[in-house]
Protein backbone atom coordinates (compact mmCIF):
# COMPACT_ATOMS: atom_id res chain seq x y z
CA UNK A 1 0.00 0.00 0.00
CA UNK A 2 1.53 3.36 -1.02
CA UNK A 3 2.24 5.54 2.09
CA UNK A 4 1.85 9.20 2.20
CA UNK A 5 3.82 11.77 3.84
CA UNK A 6 2.27 14.80 5.33
CA UNK A 7 4.45 17.89 4.09
CA UNK A 8 4.95 20.37 7.25
CA UNK A 9 2.94 23.67 6.88
CA UNK A 10 6.09 26.04 6.45
CA UNK A 11 7.72 23.58 3.70
CA UNK A 12 4.49 23.89 1.79
CA UNK A 13 4.30 27.83 2.04
CA UNK A 14 8.21 28.47 0.99
CA UNK A 15 7.33 26.12 -2.25
CA UNK A 16 4.09 28.11 -2.92
CA UNK A 17 6.36 31.45 -2.62
CA UNK A 18 8.88 29.86 -4.81
CA UNK A 19 6.57 29.15 -7.61
CA UNK A 20 4.95 32.51 -7.18
CA UNK A 21 7.93 34.61 -7.47
CA UNK A 22 8.92 32.31 -10.59
CA UNK A 23 5.96 33.14 -12.60
CA UNK A 24 5.55 36.93 -11.15
CA UNK A 25 9.48 37.30 -13.03
CA UNK A 26 7.71 35.68 -16.08
CA UNK A 27 5.03 38.01 -16.52
CA UNK A 28 7.26 40.86 -15.64
CA UNK A 29 9.51 40.08 -18.96
CA UNK A 30 8.23 42.55 -21.63
CA UNK A 31 8.41 42.35 -25.48
CA UNK A 32 11.27 45.22 -24.62
CA UNK A 33 13.67 42.52 -22.17
CA UNK A 34 13.20 39.97 -24.49
CA UNK A 35 16.27 38.41 -26.95
CA UNK A 36 16.33 38.14 -30.54
CA UNK A 37 17.05 34.05 -31.33
CA UNK A 38 20.76 33.75 -32.52
CA UNK A 39 21.04 33.68 -36.13
CA UNK A 40 24.31 33.97 -38.53
CA UNK A 41 23.81 37.35 -39.26
CA UNK A 42 26.17 39.24 -36.84
CA UNK A 43 24.69 43.03 -35.45
CA UNK A 44 24.01 45.96 -37.70
CA UNK A 45 24.15 43.53 -40.40
CA UNK A 46 27.86 43.76 -40.34
CA UNK A 47 31.09 42.18 -38.60
CA UNK A 48 30.27 38.75 -39.42
CA UNK A 49 34.04 37.97 -38.66
CA UNK A 50 33.63 38.95 -35.20
CA UNK A 51 34.89 37.37 -32.34
CA UNK A 52 32.01 35.65 -31.49
CA UNK A 53 31.52 33.62 -34.83
CA UNK A 54 29.32 36.02 -36.47
CA UNK A 55 26.24 35.03 -33.64
CA UNK A 56 23.57 38.25 -33.68
CA UNK A 57 24.40 39.39 -30.33
CA UNK A 58 21.44 39.02 -27.87
CA UNK A 59 19.47 41.73 -28.22
CA UNK A 60 16.00 43.91 -27.51
CA UNK A 61 13.36 43.03 -29.22
CA UNK A 62 10.49 45.78 -29.68
CA UNK A 63 7.05 46.45 -31.62
CA UNK A 64 8.22 48.19 -34.80
CA UNK A 65 5.53 50.86 -33.83
CA UNK A 66 8.17 51.84 -30.17
CA UNK A 67 11.35 51.50 -32.15
CA UNK A 68 11.69 53.87 -35.20
CA UNK A 69 14.35 56.64 -36.75
CA UNK A 70 13.75 59.30 -39.38
CA UNK A 71 16.74 61.13 -41.25
CA UNK A 72 15.88 64.66 -42.64
CA UNK A 73 17.29 65.57 -46.01
CA UNK A 74 19.86 67.66 -44.48
CA UNK A 75 21.07 64.92 -41.71
CA UNK A 76 24.81 66.05 -41.60
CA UNK A 77 26.21 69.46 -39.71
CA UNK A 78 29.50 70.60 -38.52
CA UNK A 79 27.90 69.39 -34.78
CA UNK A 80 27.36 66.43 -36.35
CA UNK A 81 24.73 63.90 -37.53
CA UNK A 82 20.97 65.15 -37.06
CA UNK A 83 18.15 62.71 -36.64
CA UNK A 84 15.14 64.26 -36.97
CA UNK A 85 12.95 61.65 -34.96
CA UNK A 86 13.73 58.00 -32.69
CA UNK A 87 11.35 56.58 -30.92
CA UNK A 88 13.08 54.27 -28.72
CA UNK A 89 11.17 51.31 -26.39
CA UNK A 90 13.33 52.46 -23.26
CA UNK A 91 16.35 54.92 -22.81
CA UNK A 92 19.09 53.69 -24.79
CA UNK A 93 21.19 55.56 -27.78
CA UNK A 94 21.34 56.48 -31.36
CA UNK A 95 24.87 55.27 -32.35
CA UNK A 96 26.53 56.11 -35.57
CA UNK A 97 28.86 53.13 -36.98
CA UNK A 98 31.27 52.57 -39.46
CA UNK A 99 29.90 51.31 -42.87
CA UNK A 100 33.01 49.28 -42.79
CA UNK A 101 32.84 45.59 -40.52
CA UNK A 102 32.66 45.13 -37.77
CA UNK A 103 31.33 48.67 -37.80
CA UNK A 104 33.47 50.44 -35.25
CA UNK A 105 31.91 53.29 -33.30
CA UNK A 106 32.08 56.59 -34.76
CA UNK A 107 29.48 58.61 -32.24
CA UNK A 108 26.68 58.16 -30.00
CA UNK A 109 23.88 60.40 -27.92
CA UNK A 110 21.61 59.13 -24.82
CA UNK A 111 17.72 59.52 -26.12
CA UNK A 112 15.25 58.78 -24.09
CA UNK A 113 12.24 56.04 -23.83
CA UNK A 114 9.60 57.53 -26.15
CA UNK A 115 9.11 59.95 -28.70
CA UNK A 116 12.80 62.58 -29.29
CA UNK A 117 12.98 64.82 -31.66
CA UNK A 118 15.92 66.57 -33.16
CA UNK A 119 18.50 64.27 -31.85
CA UNK A 120 22.19 65.28 -32.56
CA UNK A 121 25.18 62.74 -32.65
CA UNK A 122 28.30 64.52 -32.52
CA UNK A 123 31.00 62.34 -34.61
CA UNK A 124 34.27 61.39 -32.97
CA UNK A 125 35.77 60.03 -36.18
CA UNK A 126 34.96 59.28 -39.37
CA UNK A 127 36.45 56.25 -41.49
CA UNK A 128 34.72 57.12 -44.74
CA UNK A 129 31.64 58.47 -46.58
CA UNK A 130 29.36 56.08 -45.94
CA UNK A 131 28.27 54.88 -41.79
CA UNK A 132 24.97 53.43 -40.72
CA UNK A 133 23.04 54.77 -37.77
CA UNK A 134 21.70 52.03 -35.41
CA UNK A 135 19.58 51.98 -32.05
CA UNK A 136 21.02 50.60 -28.79
CA UNK A 137 19.92 50.01 -25.59
CA UNK A 138 21.19 51.64 -21.80
CA UNK A 139 20.57 48.36 -19.91
CA UNK A 140 24.00 48.28 -18.63
CA UNK A 141 25.68 51.17 -16.37
CA UNK A 142 23.10 53.78 -16.88
CA UNK A 143 24.49 56.82 -18.71
CA UNK A 144 27.96 54.46 -20.37
CA UNK A 145 27.44 53.16 -23.15
CA UNK A 146 28.93 49.37 -23.23
CA UNK A 147 29.65 48.07 -26.48
CA UNK A 148 32.14 46.57 -28.62
CA UNK A 149 31.63 45.32 -32.18
CA UNK A 150 34.61 42.97 -31.79
CA UNK A 151 33.02 41.34 -29.01
CA UNK A 152 29.00 40.87 -30.29
CA UNK A 153 27.76 38.62 -28.21
CA UNK A 154 28.76 39.90 -24.76
CA UNK A 155 27.45 43.57 -24.81
CA UNK A 156 25.29 44.69 -22.48
CA UNK A 157 23.96 47.91 -24.74
CA UNK A 158 22.98 45.85 -27.85
CA UNK A 159 21.23 46.83 -31.01
CA UNK A 160 17.33 46.99 -30.67
CA UNK A 161 15.28 44.87 -32.99
CA UNK A 162 12.11 45.16 -34.57
CA UNK A 163 11.63 41.55 -35.07
CA UNK A 164 14.51 39.79 -36.56
CA UNK A 165 15.74 43.31 -38.29
CA UNK A 166 18.16 45.44 -36.28
CA UNK A 167 16.78 49.33 -36.03
CA UNK A 168 19.06 50.65 -38.41
CA UNK A 169 19.31 53.38 -41.29
CA UNK A 170 21.85 53.71 -43.96
CA UNK A 171 24.19 57.10 -43.47
CA UNK A 172 26.01 59.20 -46.11
CA UNK A 173 28.28 61.91 -44.45
CA UNK A 174 27.47 64.44 -46.61
CA UNK A 175 29.24 66.90 -44.40
CA UNK A 176 32.49 65.10 -44.72
CA UNK A 177 35.25 65.15 -47.44
CA UNK A 178 35.58 67.19 -50.27
CA UNK A 179 34.36 66.13 -53.49
CA UNK A 180 36.41 66.28 -56.95
CA UNK A 181 35.87 64.40 -60.08
CA UNK A 182 37.34 60.67 -60.51
CA UNK A 183 41.24 60.08 -60.73
CA UNK A 184 42.13 63.76 -59.58
CA UNK A 185 43.27 62.92 -56.33
CA UNK A 186 44.99 59.69 -56.54
CA UNK A 187 47.47 57.96 -53.70
CA UNK A 188 49.63 54.31 -53.96
CA UNK A 189 51.66 53.64 -50.76
CA UNK A 190 52.65 50.10 -50.08
CA UNK A 191 53.27 47.78 -47.16
CA UNK A 192 57.21 48.59 -45.50
CA UNK A 193 59.63 49.03 -43.27
CA UNK A 194 60.42 52.01 -41.53
CA UNK A 195 63.41 53.85 -41.94
CA UNK A 196 65.47 56.60 -40.95
CA UNK A 197 62.01 57.54 -39.31
CA UNK A 198 60.42 58.21 -43.36
CA UNK A 199 57.42 57.15 -44.71
CA UNK A 200 57.55 56.39 -48.85
CA UNK A 201 54.94 57.37 -50.95
CA UNK A 202 55.35 56.21 -53.78
CA UNK A 203 52.77 58.27 -56.00
CA UNK A 204 50.09 60.93 -55.44
CA UNK A 205 48.06 63.54 -57.38
CA UNK A 206 46.83 66.12 -56.17
CA UNK A 207 44.31 69.05 -57.66
CA UNK A 208 45.73 71.99 -55.67
CA UNK A 209 47.23 73.03 -52.45
CA UNK A 210 46.92 70.05 -50.15
CA UNK A 211 48.23 67.73 -47.59
CA UNK A 212 48.98 64.29 -47.13
CA UNK A 213 48.53 62.60 -43.45
CA UNK A 214 49.85 59.85 -41.80
CA UNK A 215 48.00 58.49 -38.73
CA UNK A 216 48.23 54.95 -36.69
CA UNK A 217 45.55 53.16 -36.39
CA UNK A 218 43.61 52.68 -33.16
CA UNK A 219 40.72 50.62 -32.50
CA UNK A 220 40.11 50.32 -36.12
CA UNK A 221 39.50 54.47 -36.80
CA UNK A 222 42.44 57.28 -37.26
CA UNK A 223 43.90 57.92 -34.66
CA UNK A 224 47.38 60.06 -33.31
CA UNK A 225 49.07 61.87 -36.41
CA UNK A 226 52.69 60.96 -36.68
CA UNK A 227 53.32 62.69 -40.21
CA UNK A 228 52.09 65.53 -42.21
CA UNK A 229 54.11 66.74 -45.49
CA UNK A 230 52.29 69.88 -47.95
CA UNK A 231 51.97 69.34 -51.00
CA UNK A 232 51.05 71.63 -54.17
CA UNK A 233 49.44 70.90 -57.32
CA UNK A 234 50.38 68.11 -59.91
CA UNK A 235 51.99 64.29 -60.03
CA UNK A 236 54.92 63.33 -58.10
CA UNK A 237 56.30 60.42 -57.44
CA UNK A 238 58.79 58.43 -54.81
CA UNK A 239 58.09 61.27 -51.67
CA UNK A 240 59.24 60.44 -48.85
CA UNK A 241 57.33 61.77 -45.61
CA UNK A 242 59.03 62.42 -42.15
CA UNK A 243 57.49 60.68 -39.22
CA UNK A 244 57.79 61.70 -35.38
CA UNK A 245 59.45 58.92 -34.18
CA UNK A 246 58.43 55.07 -34.68
CA UNK A 247 54.70 54.36 -35.31
CA UNK A 248 53.56 52.58 -32.11
CA UNK A 249 50.99 51.12 -34.15
CA UNK A 250 51.45 48.36 -36.76
CA UNK A 251 49.13 49.44 -39.21
CA UNK A 252 49.20 53.60 -40.91
CA UNK A 253 46.40 55.31 -42.81
CA UNK A 254 47.61 57.88 -45.15
CA UNK A 255 45.12 60.14 -46.34
CA UNK A 256 45.16 63.30 -48.95
CA UNK A 257 43.56 66.54 -47.48
CA UNK A 258 42.40 69.20 -49.55
CA UNK A 259 44.06 72.63 -47.95
CA UNK A 260 40.41 75.15 -47.49
CA UNK A 261 41.53 77.18 -44.64
CA UNK A 262 44.10 79.32 -43.68
CA UNK A 263 46.97 78.74 -46.76
CA UNK A 264 49.86 76.67 -45.15
CA UNK A 265 48.18 75.76 -41.80
CA UNK A 266 46.81 71.85 -41.49
CA UNK A 267 43.42 72.22 -40.00
CA UNK A 268 42.38 68.82 -39.57
CA UNK A 269 41.23 66.93 -35.92
CA UNK A 270 40.14 63.51 -36.22
CA UNK A 271 38.00 64.06 -33.47
CA UNK A 272 36.21 66.56 -35.35
CA UNK A 273 35.90 65.51 -38.83
CA UNK A 274 32.71 67.16 -39.69
CA UNK A 275 34.15 70.43 -38.13
CA UNK A 276 37.37 70.62 -39.58
CA UNK A 277 38.52 72.77 -42.31
CA UNK A 278 40.82 70.75 -44.45
CA UNK A 279 39.04 67.74 -44.94
CA UNK A 280 40.03 64.49 -46.91
CA UNK A 281 39.19 64.34 -50.53
CA UNK A 282 36.38 62.16 -51.66
CA UNK A 283 36.80 60.77 -55.12
CA UNK A 284 33.54 58.66 -56.24
CA UNK A 285 32.28 58.77 -52.87
CA UNK A 286 35.48 57.38 -51.19
CA UNK A 287 37.88 58.78 -49.47
CA UNK A 288 41.55 59.02 -50.93
CA UNK A 289 43.34 57.49 -48.52
CA UNK A 290 44.91 54.13 -47.85
CA UNK A 291 45.91 51.70 -45.43
CA UNK A 292 49.07 50.17 -45.07
CA UNK A 293 51.32 47.51 -42.47
CA UNK A 294 54.41 48.84 -41.43
CA UNK A 295 57.65 46.91 -39.53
Amino acid sequence: MTQFKLIPASALAALLALAVGLLSGCASLTAEEQTAPPTQSSSMGMGAGGGDGGVMAAAVVADARDATMTLGPDATSQAGVVVDRVVAPRDGWVVVRSATPPGVVLGKTLVRKGANEGVVVPLAAADGAQARLALHVDRGALGGFEFDPQRVGRNMDGPVYAGRSPVELPLSLDGYGVNVEANSVLILVEDQKIANDELLVSYFITPGPSWISVNEVAGGLPGRRIGLKKTGAGEVQQVRIPLEGRPESGELVVTVHADRGVPGSFEYEVTDPLGSSDQPYRSANVVVSGRISVK
